[in-house]
């Protein structure tokens, strides 16, 4: 709410007031749709938590950024996404190509998913139970998520991990966004489990609690606002058009085959997102 934040939004609305009467002088306007979208969120960071020396404290050498070229011997790497989450990828004992599920990680560290949960900083963690199931831990309880027949299958385990009113232990893609959206981790569960369909997702994920973000050594410039995790405040931004959404709740990636279809361009099967306008 500074003052020179203040004249950047003034300065992007005269420059949008130019687009448009450019736009209505050439007669051009009823056929054009403006768009006005952010890639996240954002809240204000007061306190850095360092992932890295939390896991050297557990005996675990880990290969971070910048130290590429840590010696060998490590044991995890991590890999800060947005600053507000962050991929803890764990060395099996078959290579770094083997994944690490929940048993596994106790087995070989027995205390690090529990006092991980207990840092303040930790507000989320999301783990491989097994192949086809994910576990989600807070300090409020615990969740199993699943794909099946292309819903979502979420079964809390005592009280919910998320803080969310009673869920259908099944429901849809849109769904899950309707239903978590006035929430504080909108759409969380399908973000999840479509985290986890990437080959580069950790073995650990974990999603930063407002306020704090992972990273601390080696921060340059040192970060004062955090995005990235799963928390509202970083996953509803502002998406703005001049034309009628044909749904009331929407997803940034619905973005992508909308504007395909708008210009008369092939949708290609392999884009996630529905057609809003």
């Amino acid at each position: 709410e500074s003052e020179r934040t203040t004249e950047q939004y003034l300065w992007l609305d005269h420059a949008i007031g130019e687009v448009v009467d450019l736009l209505v002088r050439q007669g051009q306007w009823e056929d054009t749709a403006l768009w006005l979208v952010s890639d996240h969120g954002l809240s204000a960071t007061h306190t850095h938590f360092c992932l890295n020396t939390f896991l050297e404290s557990h005996g675990i050498p880990t290969f971070s950024y910048p130290l590429i070229h840590r010696r060998f011997g490590v044991k995890a790497s991590t890999m800060v996404s947005g600053n507000g989450m962050a991929h803890i990828a764990l060395r099996h004992p078959h290579g770094w190509k083997v994944a690490m599920p929940r048993a596994e990680i106790e087995h070989h560290y027995p205390e690090l998913i529990a006092d991980l949960l207990r840092e303040p900083a930790a507000d989320l963690l999301v783990l491989r139970e097994n192949a086809d199931q994910l576990v989600v831990l807070s300090k409020r309880g615990e969740a199993r998520l699943s794909w099946q027949d292309g819903q979502i299958c979420y079964q809390v385990q005592g009280t919910d991990p998320f803080g969310y009113a009673a869920l259908p232990e099944r429901f849809s893609i849109q769904q899950s966004l309707e239903l978590t959206y006035h929430s504080d981790y909108t759409d969380a569960p399908y973000q999840i489990l479509q985290l986890f369909r990437s080959t580069r997702v950790g073995d650990i994920v974990v999603s930063a609690t407002p306020g704090f973000d992972l990273r601390l050594r080696f921060e340059h410039p040192e970060h004062k606002g955090s995005h990235g995790s799963l928390h509202r405040l970083h996953m509803h931004v502002p998406l703005i058009c001049n034309k009628r959404f044909s749904a009331d709740m929407v997803r940034t990636i619905d973005t992508s085959p909308t504007f395909l279809q708008q210009l008369g361009l092939p949708v290609s099967a392999q884009l996630d997102g529905q057609i809003i306008l």
